[in-house]
């Protein structure tokens, strides 16, 4: 049963609102073969049927699931909150973090438990802008809201950044995603652009739980003196197996070919993420096909899986809104390089998918992302 907007009028306690040095990035998957992969489907129920996008999952501490999404009806936008009780076999309406009727851009919603707290404590941070009556952006902030009952209800904690679309000549932030680091502290990475065909990479960090946060650093995914367009990153935490360091992986699109065009880069990070190794090719789509918005989950002892999605095998160019899911591979980090497998197909039937996320969790891989307007959600077995 779908749960119209004044339930979630009820639910809603408001919210205020790595390195490519170059243009050349050698591209090599030898070496590892690709395993079958299968699907298996996750029943999703959301507040509406249509409209929805983005979707982000997280477990928490108490062996639920949330999965958090934007729905966008053309009036109201919202951030709405699913759970899952019975290991992620299912999903079904449960929270709102935000929602807005004026002239809003909500969307980019990424969930993290923090503390030890029971019910748990979660953070949700998203893109939360203004525009004026002609749809021009006037404001722009990424939002965190705090949630101490395991998702259900929601309030404001903090602005990760801020700041007038005046003071930066319109360009904007993006595409939060938060992880704890080694010191305790949150870690939130989000896109900053710095030009239409330059965005970089930036990190703040919060010690209070996202009440405050410190001033961004701009972490260089690419150098300075090269505009890349950097975008939508994901990371995951593993150990190089050649000297047992531990490490994070980031992945990215960016535009290693041209304007406009994407790929999915990687780079390392051996001082849990204050800077990363210079950029190699997760996936690099033939002649000027796209790949984008990936997103990076722990795989088996020392693997990784990246979820992405692409235009690459369909029979129309239109990016992003003609693109599918794929996957992905990499067995393990060795001195810094991962080697990786030959895409496969997530998504299936005729309609368009989009913006996938992933969670690993008790042995299992989860992805989710869009699909006509509906939330999926597919365990994926390599």
């Amino acid at each position: 049963m779908l749960l119209n907007s004044a339930f979630r009028a009820a639910l809603l306690l408001a919210s205020s609102l790595p390195s490519a040095f170059g243009m050349a990035i050698p591209y090599n998957i030898a070496g590892l073969k690709s395993r079958a992969l299968s699907t298996s489907p996750a029943s999703v129920q959301t507040f509406e049927s249509t409209n929805n996008a983005y979707p982000r999952v997280t477990a928490l501490s108490d062996g639920t699931l949330l999965l958090g999404y934007a729905h966008n009806d053309g009036t109201t936008r919202a951030l709405d909150i699913l759970q899952s009780t019975d290991g992620g076999a299912s999903f079904k309406p449960y929270g709102s973090v935000a929602s807005r009727t004026d002239n809003a851009d909500l969307d980019n919603i990424f969930l993290l438990e923090v503390g030890s707290t029971s019910p748990p404590t979660v953070l949700a941070a998203y893109r939360n802008h203004d525009k004026d009556s002609s749809g021009v952006y006037t404001y722009f902030r990424i939002t965190v809201s705090k949630s101490t009952d395991g998702g259900k209800t929601w309030a404001f904690a903090g602005q990760a950044t801020e700041f007038t679309a005046a003071s930066t000549g319109g360009w904007g932030v993006w595409e939060p995603f938060m992880r704890i680091g080694s010191d305790g502290k949150v870690q939130l990475d989000f896109s900053k652009e710095l030009a239409a065909n330059n965005q970089q990479t930036y990190r703040t960090l919060s010690s209070n739980q996202g009440s405050s946060w410190s001033s961004p650093v701009n972490l260089l995914t690419h150098a300075s003196n090269v505009n890349l367009r950097d975008g939508m990153v994901g990371i995951a935490k593993v150990t190089d197996q050649q000297d047992g360091r531990a490490a994070l992986v980031i992945v990215f699109e960016t535009t290693t070919r041209g304007d406009g065009i994407f790929n999915i880069a990687y780079a390392v990070s051996y001082d849990d993420g204050a800077s990363y190794s210079s950029a190699g090719v997760v996936y690099m789509p033939s002649g000027t096909r796209q790949a984008g918005a990936p997103q990076i989950a722990n795989k088996g002892t020392n693997g990784v899986a990246v979820v992405f999605m692409t235009d690459e095998g369909l029979s129309d160019q239109n990016w992003p809104t003609v693109a599918q899911i794929k996957t992905v591979t990499s067995d393990e980090l060795r001195g810094g390089k991962l080697t990786w497998s030959s895409p496969q197909l997530v998504s299936s039937g005729s309609t368009y998918s989009h913006w996938p996320g992933v969670l690993s969790f008790s042995g299992k891989i989860l992805s989710v992302y869009d699909q006509g307007g509906a939330i999926v959600a597919k365990y994926l077995s390599y």
